[in-house]
């Protein structure tokens, strides 16, 4: 991998101060050291190999998580950032707060953002880097490289003319989104001037309510709070899945959080084989460390992973739980969750089909 980095200077950029120069010119040798024995999957072509820094007019590889709140995103949007040389941006749509994002006016605001960060363009950018500033521990430090690198002068990492050369360093590019309802990913997907795959996260609709009411916030805005919209979402990202499935099988995959919490080093190499990403030891220490601790607060990703996914069933009632099923019915079938049909049997039934796959239509 040492080769996609040549050796001659990088001209610093007008807008730059020479301390924010020193700590671009810091994190790029930090980005060749960390790729230094890097391995590439036989997926990502020789040619692609050695034209993947933006900074040099390459295109890095992205790969994006589209998902809603509550259903495991921080731990996988963790693991995607522990793979080397990667910029990771965690809930980008946040200025649009406790919002859904299912058609316009507001769809093609979201685009936009999105389309402008994965190029690094963060000029016009100004509602996310206010939020991220406001929202700075639960989101920008969910880049552990950025955070690193300017943790010391956090003022830095809101600036434009910081961050854009910053970006653009980075061969391997992560995001993970929430807002946004996955049919309104397609233009993305059929964007030739982005190298971009797509993971669709999905999670029982029982276990995401039993997260949601744990959370203030949540529980008063309708997006997140009513069983019913979520449901309804998850019919319609099934839908989108079949079509993104037939029409961009190299570039779509959907990946249910309980079968990555209950097998998670079978599952995230699996996902990682599809993405054309190093499976690298970096990243198994932080699988390993993330799914054999647990820790009870809601943004921590150390879990007990054999735990947590169908903990609903010890804490929700059978009342809840049914109400939930009633609202949810369509959706679980779809997704391959079973219902429960009595008090008795709720503790220890299995709610999972198994093993779950799209249809090919």
């Amino acid at each position: 991998m040492n080769n996609i980095y040549r050796k001659e200077n990088v001209t610093q950029l007008p807008h730059m101060t020479g301390e924010m120069n020193t700590i671009v010119n810091a994190q790029r040798r930090c980005i060749q050291k960390e790729l230094k024995n890097y391995i590439f999957s036989s997926k990502v072509p020789i040619k692609i190999q050695k034209e993947l820094i933006p900074e040099r007019g390459g295109k890095p590889i992205i790969n994006i998580v589209v998902t809603t709140w509550r259903s495991g995103s921080t731990f996988i949007g963790g693991v995607l950032d522990s793979h080397p040389g990667t910029y990771h941006f965690s809930e980008p749509l946040t200025e649009f707060k406790t919002v859904q994002i299912r058609g316009e006016p507001l769809a093609s605001q979201a685009i936009k953002v999105l389309h402008n960060l994965l190029n690094c363009n963060f000029i016009e950018t100004d509602k996310y880097l206010k939020v991220s500033k406001k929202n700075q521990h639960r989101l920008f430090t969910h880049n552990t490289r950025l955070w690193e690198s300017c943790k010391n002068k956090k003022e830095i990492c809101f600036l434009p003319e910081f961050l854009t050369p910053m970006c653009k360093l980075f061969p391997f590019v992560s995001m993970k989104i929430v807002h946004l309802r996955l049919r309104l990913i397609e233009s993305l997907l059929e964007d030739q001037e982005l190298n971009l795959k797509v993971v669709y996260l999905v999670r029982d609709p029982r276990g995401t309510m039993r997260s949601r009411y744990m959370q203030p916030w949540c529980r008063k805005q309708p997006d997140c709070g009513d069983v019913g919209r979520l449901c309804a979402d998850l019919i319609d990202d099934y839908a989108a899945a079949l079509r993104l499935k037939q029409l961009h099988p190299t570039k779509f995959i959907v990946v249910r959080y309980e079968d990555m919490s209950l097998n998670a080093i079978k599952e995230i190499s699996n996902m990682f084989d599809f993405l054309g990403l190093y499976y690298s030891p970096k990243v198994q220490q932080f699988v390993t460390e993330h799914t054999t601790r647990n820790n009870s607060h809601a943004y921590k990703t150390y879990r007990d992973s054999s735990i947590v996914p169908l903990q609903w069933r010890q804490k929700l009632s059978f009342q809840i739980v049914d109400k939930i099923q009633q609202k949810c019915s369509i959706a679980m079938a779809a997704w391959g969750y079973l219902p429960v049909d009595n008090e008795s049997n709720l503790r220890l039934f299995n709610p999972l089909v198994e093993p779950f796959n799209l249809p090919v239509t």
